[in-house]
């Protein structure tokens, strides 16, 4: 089993992560030189320069002395955003959530266009991705949004996804795409009232005439006539 590396950068740890990861961030210049690093085993911390299997191209590190090791911290590893930390293994597991969610969106909407009508099943498919993500990374405009159609598009369940959409416009305020579908989640819930609203009366006003004495077949056609 490969080694696991931690790196601390700008007072955060991260970690643990193959060496390969490491390698990947120092290259992008998102791991400098007087960073600080340790392999899992080992009793101590080491500045990054020192490992030679890095490639480092600048040193953005904001450090002066190595954070504690893992068995000095308090409180357990966090492992999520909610917890203040994100490692780019969990950013990349919630963006993978996050795509195979827009997949699945993006079926639901092919189809309902062709037939006119959903594919639940793989509209809760895409849910389960995008609540996968969220649990990770709660703080992102893009998959309360995208939660948000799911729920109204490929669900109908257009209250649930107005919460959503607000959730997503107090993160992103400015957002022009937020902002409409919440207005389309608006006129969607007040339309589905209306329907609603409607079927009532012309049931009650069914079964006015019928017991009239008009007879069930004479009730019906003067409906359909109005």
């Amino acid at each position: 089993m490969a080694s696991e590396w931690y790196y601390s950068h700008e007072g955060k740890r991260y970690g643990p992560m193959p060496l390969s990861e490491l390698k990947k961030l120092a290259e992008a210049g998102e791991l400098g030189p007087s960073d600080f690093v340790r392999k899992e085993g080992l009793p101590e911390w080491v500045e990054a320069s020192s490992i030679k299997e890095l490639i480092l191209t600048e040193d953005r590190s904001s450090s002066q002395c190595p954070p504690p090791l893992p068995s000095e911290a308090v409180g357990e590893e966090p492992t999520s955003l909610s917890q203040g930390f994100l490692t780019p293994e969990l950013h990349a597991k919630a963006e993978h959530n996050y795509l195979q969610a827009q997949f699945k969106f993006n079926e639901c909407q092919a189809h309902l266009g062709v037939y006119g009508n959903r594919l639940v099943s793989v509209a809760e498919d895409g849910l389960e991705f995008i609540e996968a993500a969220l649990r990770i990374n709660p703080e992102s405009s893009a998959y309360w949004n995208t939660k948000g159609v799911l729920l109204t598009s490929g669900l109908g369940e257009h209250p649930k996804a107005l919460d959503c959409f607000r959730r997503a416009l107090e993160l992103e305020p400015d957002s022009i795409v937020i902002k409409q579908n919440i207005r389309n989640a608006e006129q969607n819930i007040g339309t589905v009232k209306q329907h609603k609203e409607l079927s009532r009366g012309c049931l009650g006003m069914f079964l006015v005439l019928a017991a009239s004495g008009l007879g069930m077949c004479t009730a019906l056609s003067i409906l359909l006539a109005r």
